[in-house]
């Protein structure tokens, strides 16, 4: 009997989850892509095979499923087969995780509602952007950590005992911690420093919060970059990427 026409995926609950599931044999790789989407800030489940993903599928519904094509007993295409033919799960998002030079993408109908195929060796930002344009309403192009790297305003420096810093950055601009009120669309002049290297730009406010005890939102300005030299945002790039791959190998050799 063929091992699809064996399995029977449990009917999940009905409750909504934001977590991913990672499916992969190889424990490095599969270390590696929970670690990143950690790092991207979400939550996230493992599994070492199919058999034990469908599992915990039929426990919680993941938003996304994120697996590796060669999987031991049931590979990733007959798993995403199996998704396919069950309505319950027939929508769940899924990334293939493929060789390199694999044509499974345009080869196969997996009968599932929607999936994306990515080619080893696969780079963070590439996983970013996919893993983005499944989970988020309004997807994310570029990486955004957090951090707390210390700014200068229009030639004031921000009052780090009061915990005032850049809690957020990405290429394109942050999220400044502030007490200070600046109004939508104010032209400011900014100095970032990260390592031992100082950044000038200019940049526009996009939304302010102000201070509120009613909520939890911490009072700041989301700012955008309108004026940064190339090489500033290249090293801005490079150090957001040092920061989500800090400790990962994130190629890692296939057996």
């Amino acid at each position: 009997m063929s091992v699809l026409n064996d399995v029977e995926t449990p009917r999940p609950f009905s409750r909504k989850s934001r977590y991913i599931l990672v499916i992969e044999s190889n424990i490095q790789e599969l270390f590696t892509t929970a670690m990143l989407l950690h790092r991207f800030s979400y939550p996230v489940c493992t599994a070492r095979n199919a058999r034990q993903a469908l599992d915990m599928i039929s426990v919680a519904m993941p938003a996304l499923v994120v697996t590796d094509l060669a999987l031991p007993g049931m590979t990733g295409l007959e798993f995403l087969r199996v998704l396919g033919r069950n309505s319950h799960t027939y929508s769940i998002p899924v990334i293939l995780l493929l060789p390199k030079d694999d044509e499974t993408c345009e080869d196969e109908d997996f009968e599932i509602g929607s999936h994306l195929c990515l080619r080893r060796p696969v780079t963070v930002e590439d996983l970013f952007r996919a893993v983005q344009s499944v989970m988020e309403t309004t997807p994310r192009s570029n990486l955004r950590i957090k951090t707390s790297l210390p700014v200068t305003i229009n030639k004031t420096p921000l009052d780090s005992a009061r915990g005032e810093c850049a809690t957020h950055l990405s290429s394109q601009g942050m999220y400044i911690r502030t007490f200070k009120y600046h109004a939508p669309n104010e032209k400011l002049a900014l100095q970032i420093v990260i390592g031992a290297r100082t950044i000038n730009a200019d940049a526009t406010v996009i939304y302010t919060r102000r201070q509120d005890s009613r909520a939890f939102s911490e009072p700041g300005m989301a700012v955008k970059f309108i004026r940064i030299m190339a090489e500033d945002r290249d090293a801005i790039k490079q150090y957001i990427h040092d920061q989500v791959t800090s400790g990962i190998v994130t190629e890692v050799p296939r057996s």
